[in-house]
């Protein structure tokens, strides 16, 4: 079996039980008339120290650090980018770990404990969807390793309050199914690296303009749809460390307040056609103008 399958198995194994014993915890809770947030403030406890314990007992720590930050190093799509950190990086950890005596089981509790983080993360950022499954007491559309989408959303919505639906009805809402999936897969276009370096771009810009008269307001220096684009982009950047850790320990802050070397400016540049494709234009003029002073 290849390294990737034996990853995917052990991660699809656990979020599949994690997914039972959560449904089955919210029809119970449902039945003892528990309100949601009650439950919600219980479960998310509960998946949080699951993960967090997991990787302090299996000593963890570092190599799930270097498995989510080695990604960025790779080309191609997920799974190719899976198979090089699998058989690069995490095989390098595993060299060097001398409790770890088979690299199969390694790589398991690897993707134990990026499925558990990820039940951790998707149940919060689901929670008002999940919110409508409990009322509805209907777990079909239940999930726990992606984020449930608007169209799904909605549908529950009508679903709880089928009044409101009738109303829309008169009204013919427009498809954004289409469009939706084309947006997911453009964010997904861009890389851990590529993320941080537009987080700084935005920093930057914000840095460099603070107390320029020529801009009545925020928006005249950044339109809000712009500045809403660019924070969904980076706010698929998993960089937990920033809440924990000081300004001058994480590494994110400190990429973003140095100044940009001549590597930073090349992938910016590189940015530019997918900027401009979806209108942030203002971003891209802004990179621009940092090549034209180079």
């Amino acid at each position: 079996m290849k390294i990737t399958e034996i990853y995917k198995n052990a991660y699809n194994t656990i979020v599949e039980e994690k997914k039972k014993a959560i449904i089955e915890q919210l029809k119970k809770s449902k039945s003892k008339s528990l309100s949601f947030n009650y439950v919600l403030n219980q479960i998310s406890k509960d998946l949080s120290n699951d993960a967090r314990n997991y990787v302090a007992d299996n000593e963890l720590e570092e190599s799930t650090k270097m498995f989510k930050s080695s990604f960025q190093m790779y080309e191609g799509d997920f799974n190719n980018q899976l198979n090089l950190v699998l058989e690069n990086e995490i095989e390098k950890i595993y060299q060097e770990t001398p409790n770890e005596k088979d690299f199969k089981k390694f790589v398991e509790k690897i993707a134990k404990a990026e499925a558990l983080n990820a039940c951790s993360l998707y149940f919060s950022n689901n929670s008002s969807s999940i919110n409508l499954m409990y009322d509805l007491g209907d777990y079909k559309q239940f999930i726990l390793d992606k984020k449930i989408d608007p169209v799904t959303h909605d549908e529950l919505i009508s679903k709880l309050y089928p009044e409101d639906k009738k109303t829309d009805n008169k009204r013919k809402r427009k498809d954004w199914s289409k469009e939706i999936k084309e947006t997911n897969r453009f964010l997904e276009t861009f890389s851990d690296n590529e993320k941080k370096l537009l987080l700084k771009a935005l920093y930057k810009l914000i840095e460099s303009n603070f107390k320029n008269d020529a801009y009545k307001n925020f928006k005249d220096l950044i339109p809000i749809t712009e500045f809403s684009k660019l924070v969904l982009i980076v706010s698929k950047l998993e960089e937990p460390e920033i809440f924990y850790k000081k300004s001058n320990q994480s590494s994110s802050t400190k990429k973003i307040t140095k100044q940009y070397t001549n590597s930073e400016i090349q992938i910016l540049n590189g940015l530019k056609d997918r900027l401009t494709k979806y209108k942030m234009n203002k971003t891209k003029d802004y990179i621009s103008g940092l090549i034209a002073k180079r």
